[in-house]
């Protein structure tokens, strides 16, 4: 497959996903240049709405134990997978990944909501660095107040048992 701008990439076929064990949500899909981007959107967000970027090498999966607590406290949980990751489309070309194109493809991502207000981002390993930037980047639509391996208690309790019930769960 090829994207209109000439990135060949692969698809991993759904089925490779169908006995993923404490993974029940259901993908959504954002179009980013041509590749497809995968990404879970769950809960209300009467309590607010939480970005969880992946780092490499894992997807959106690794949230899998942090999601419930926080959507059983009313949050909306949004939770991508960076290109070349799970679900998300993977260009074939080594050179297309670069920090800066992450940027990119995560700035297009923020950009394509726009029925969420505030966002409290967590963050893991090269989530952080990618995701904070188009945070800042839209502070007048979005903001981050928090990212890069924590979250910060006030912003509110659940966020920051949902975090050590998580990090409890997978240590």
């Amino acid at each position: 497959m090829t994207t209109p701008t000439g990135i060949e990439f692969l698809r991993t076929p759904e089925d490779r996903f169908a006995a993923i064990d404490d993974f029940p949500y259901e993908p959504r899909y954002v179009d980013i240049n041509g590749l497809r981007m995968a990404y879970i959107d769950e809960g209300l967000g009467d309590a607010g709405t939480v970005l969880l970027p992946h780092g490499e090498p894992t997807w959106g999966y690794l949230y899998r134990f942090m999601m419930p607590p926080l959507i059983q406290a009313g949050h909306r949980v949004i939770v991508p997978d960076l290109i070349g990751f799970g679900r998300s489309d993977k260009p074939i070309d080594r050179s297309v990944y670069t920090y800066d194109q992450h940027v990119e493809w995560m700035k297009a991502f923020v950009r394509s909501f726009d029925d969420i207000g505030p966002l409290d981002v967590f963050c893991q390993d090269w989530g952080d660095v990618i995701s904070l930037f188009p945070g800042a980047a839209h502070q007048p639509h979005h903001q981050f107040p928090t990212g890069g391996h924590f979250i910060q208690a006030d912003e509110g309790p659940a966020l920051a048992a949902a975090a050590i019930d998580w990090f409890a769960a997978t240590t």
